[in-house]
């Protein structure tokens, strides 16, 4: 890893940022995660689904996907993304899935289940599923986020799945995936 020293310009010194910026090149994604918590998203299009949907009548790409009660039948509406460690250790120490949730059942109907396990070890729950009911998310929001509080250990040879079980209880949307990561 090389360290390139920015020229600061006039406007730069006023703010007193002058040679408090720098510009690293690197040689290798795993230099880049050597530097600290890293974000890795993924936006609910492009993960793989076995039901659901991106929703239809856009012209540009959505960036979601969709999964609507009544019409898809229950399944995994997002898997993946099968994020390989490779040689590295570290953690994840937050993992997010940000959703809507609309066309709620009954307050006792699941609505979601979500899991992360290594692919490479069979599907080895690294936390175990959760099941989310219609009751639990607010009433007066369609929003909301789904997040870890368990750290998860990543080793050598690792292949991190995370799941959305879309159970029938609402129609859901999927926006985002994010896991921010720390890696040894």
């Amino acid at each position: 890893m090389s360290i390139i020293n920015g020229q600061s310009n006039e406007s730069d010194q006023s703010f007193g940022l002058a040679s408090s910026l720098e510009v690293v090149a690197t040689k290798s994604q795993q230099e880049i995660l050597d530097l600290g918590p890293s974000a890795f998203l993924w936006n609910g299009d492009d993960l793989p689904r076995n039901v659901g949907s991106p929703p239809s009548g856009y012209v540009t790409k959505t960036f979601m996907t969709e999964w609507r009660r009544g019409v898809d039948q229950p399944g995994y509406m997002s898997f993946g993304p099968y994020f390989e460690t490779g040689g590295s250790v570290g953690s994840i120490f937050k993992i997010r899935w940000i959703m809507s949730i609309d066309n709620r059942g009954g307050p006792e109907e699941d609505v979601l289940t979500v899991d992360c396990v290594d692919f490479k070890a069979g599907g080895r729950d690294l936390f175990p599923p959760t099941t989310f009911k219609v009751k639990q998310f607010p009433v007066n929001s369609d929003g909301f986020i789904v997040f870890s509080r368990r750290e998860v250990e990543l080793k050598a040879g690792m292949s991190i799945e995370t799941r959305v079980f879309a159970r029938g209880g609402a129609s859901l949307s999927l926006y985002q995936l994010r896991y921010d990561a720390t890696f040894l």
